[in-house]
């Protein structure tokens, strides 16, 4: 056994000698690229440039090793992201531009997708706009998180060219209206925030998702409480953005936040989340009542000092008076009478 146990950590620490040298092989042999804080490149320089990103796109797309990949990944970033080190404008948008045009096949690769997806969300120019579009429409709701996490960074370049402030402005338009995840709903709805005026259709598409949620939360304790949260904080933003919504389109979002708060809270209070849901659900009954606070214009819907220590029966008491509980009306009913009061979820 001593000497079979001898074998494998031997083998394990070959197997890490090989990748480590794998590695130092794949720097040593890396082509150079200019200087990123140069403001002008001549045409050799920008052969160097698509000579190290080709470089590095070959050994992302050669190899098998997850470890490998997210290393190549990091080398595409670095000219871009050395610290102390800002790249000018010149070199960002000559090297995102090969980039974008290197990394975009990969986007339906579905070993590499997610990977090539965040080196392209964190390149930060206005050069991969195309291809994050393009991650947008993925079937990986994480590459489409990263598309628009990479549109959120560049938006401030674009505006500043009106065809592509409004092509992008389309493009998360049309990705919301379909969007199912509620993480990647909530960071388009950040995305669309900035855009002023807010464009139309955002705030019924939120409604979408947040009546898909609503209903998965009467069935049974919800796994996707804390991004439920995190899509009542964009709802907060796009309110901020001076969204105009109709009043039926209010009283929809009203319906759905207290559906949310309601569940939430009673299955915290009955002990039917599993540790982590526990610990998330005060946090998102927090963004429900702030999202409540922003859509009526009032501060009624505020619980104070709210936290995983907070006395659960307390809690669902102070918010049954926000949501109404057994026949008897709560304070989002006096401002949207229509509002259903959420029923009571029996406890086991």
């Amino acid at each position: 056994m001593q000497m079979l146990n001898r074998l494998v950590k031997s083998s394990a620490i070959a197997v890490m000698a090989l990748t480590l040298a794998s590695y130092g092989m794949a720097i040593a042999s890396a082509p150079p690229i200019p200087v990123p804080t140069d403001s002008s490149l001549t045409p050799a320089q920008k052969g160097e440039l698509r000579a190290y990103v080709t470089y590095w796109f070959t050994h992302l797309k050669a190899t098998k090793s997850h470890s490998e990949m997210v290393h190549a990944a990091n080398r595409l970033l670095k000219p871009l992201k050395t610290p102390g080190q800002q790249p000018s404008a010149v070199f960002s948008y000559d090297y995102g531009s090969i980039v974008s045009r290197e990394l975009r096949p990969l986007l339906t690769d579905p070993r590499r997708n997610l990977i090539v997806a965040v080196v392209l969300g964190r390149v930060g120019d206005l050069s991969v706009q195309g291809s994050l579009e393009m991650a947008l429409q993925s079937k990986n709701a994480g590459v489409r998180y990263w598309g628009a996490e990479g549109l959120i960074r560049i938006l401030p370049q674009l505006q500043s060219i009106p065809p592509a402030y409004q092509e992008a402005q389309t493009k998360l338009v049309a990705a919301l209206k379909v969007e199912k995840s509620l993480l990647v709903a909530a960071k388009l709805a950040a995305a669309l925030a900035q855009f002023s005026p807010l464009p139309s259709g955002v705030f019924s598409s939120l409604n979408g998702v947040l009546a898909t949620q609503s209903k998965l939360f009467a069935m049974r304790p919800p796994s996707t409480v804390a991004q439920a949260g995190e899509l009542a904080r964009s709802l907060v933003a796009v309110i901020n953005a001076h969204a105009q919504p109709t009043l039926a389109e209010k009283a929809a979002a009203a319906k759905y936040l207290t559906q949310l708060l309601s569940y939430t809270c009673q299955y915290w209070a009955l002990k039917r989340l599993d540790r982590t849901q526990r610990q998330l659900a005060p946090s998102a009954m927090v963004d429900f009542t702030n999202a409540l606070n922003a859509l009526t214009g009032t501060t009624d819907f505020t619980i104070s000092g709210l936290s995983s220590s907070s006395n659960k029966a307390a809690t669902l008491l102070a918010v049954n008076e926000l949501t109404g509980s057994q026949g008897q009306a709560g304070a989002i009913q006096k401002i949207f009478p229509k509002t259903p009061i959420p029923p009571r979820i029996g406890g086991k």
